[in-house]
């Protein structure tokens, strides 16, 4: 259940960030999950809603998960499609010469503070 662990990076994240934004505390959270990362969202809300108490700066925050569907871009047709998320061919033309262009990825998108200014794109991958 790596759900945990990454819920424990997020809420850390959040924690540093309104440390050296000057802020007493962080409102909400916007975490991206792309599809191909098979994380379970509920387990990793519960992470969140769990981690988020232990730090006063985080205790009243709300976490919101969004979804970030399977993209990918046909060397064929050069179109770029959504697509099932195993399902790795063209929605334009059918060819399997694709490449994934979105759907793996954990960022963390938006992040509003109390105290000073909003701020937006601070992590990606689950990285620090």
């Amino acid at each position: 259940m790596h759900e945990v662990g990454l819920a424990s990076q997020i809420v850390g994240m959040a924690v540093r960030e309104a440390e050296r934004r000057n802020a007493f505390e962080v409102v909400t959270v916007t975490v991206t999950v792309g599809r191909l990362l098979q994380i379970e969202r509920d387990s990793l809300q519960f992470g969140l809603d769990v981690l988020k108490g232990e730090h006063p700066c985080t205790e009243k925050t709300r976490f919101v998960l969004v979804d970030e569907p399977v993209q990918v871009h046909c060397s064929w047709c050069e179109a770029t499609t959504i697509v099932d998320a195993w399902r790795f061919v063209c929605g334009a033309c059918g060819s399997g010469a694709v490449a994934v262009t979105r759907g793996d990825d954990l960022i963390v998108s938006e992040m509003e503070v109390r105290g000073n200014e909003n701020i937006a794109g601070t992590a990606g991958h689950g990285s620090e």
